[in-house]
């Protein structure tokens, strides 16, 4: 088994985003680690991104200029975990192996007020934008987020994510008790061993 350290390799970083990294980094290894068969993915700071953070198969990319660096790694990390390594050459998201998880998904408060304001946008060009949110995707990279954040028991990370919470129109997290039943699902699938 290889740490995240050893899995999620940083380059091109200034010495700020250096330590934000290193925060989710941290985290990371409090809670699980990756299996030795895990491909390496680079990390680095691009100041011209048009978003807060993008993912490809290759390297995740952090915009260095934006607020919640810690959290916008982890979401990205999380589509990795999601694309190469809980069934690797598929999107786990899409398998039976996650049926557990998408029915805790979508029986949660907070993605059905999310669907809710799909069928009903506040503005005329939110809807794309909540259909995006829905996505099992983009759901399964906000969990593992806030998994991270809460199994660690980081406070950096409980703050960054307490600042998305207010920041938004709606919220893209789950409330604490919301989030229990989607929490126990990632328990189950994330533990390839236990973390140090």
């Amino acid at each position: 088994m290889r740490s995240a350290g050893e899995t999620i390799l940083l380059s091109d970083a200034d010495a700020s985003l250096e330590a934000r990294f290193a925060v989710a980094i941290d985290a990371i290894d409090r809670v699980h680690v990756f299996p030795d068969s895990a491909p390496l993915i680079a990390v680095r700071g691009d100041d011209m991104l048009l978003v807060e953070a993008q993912y490809s198969p290759t390297e995740i990319r952090v915009h260095p200029g934006r607020p919640r660096r810690a959290i916008a790694l982890l979401h990205e990390v999380g589509h990795f975990v999601d694309d190469q390594i809980l069934l690797p050459g598929s999107l786990a998201t899409e398998s039976p192996e996650l049926e557990g998880w998408r029915r805790a998904v979508l029986r949660s408060d907070s993605i059905l007020a999310l669907r809710e304001l799909a069928v009903r946008p506040p503005t005329p060009g939110a809807r794309q934008h909540l259909l995006y949110l829905l996505r099992f995707t983009e759901t399964f990279a906000r969990s593992y987020t806030q998994w991270v954040a809460l199994r660690s028991d980081s406070d950096e990370l409980a703050a960054e994510l307490g600042d998305a919470r207010a920041a938004l129109n709606y919220s893209e997290f789950w409330d604490v008790d919301d989030f229990e039943e989607i929490a126990h699902e990632l328990d189950k699938l994330l533990k390839f061993e236990e973390s140090k």
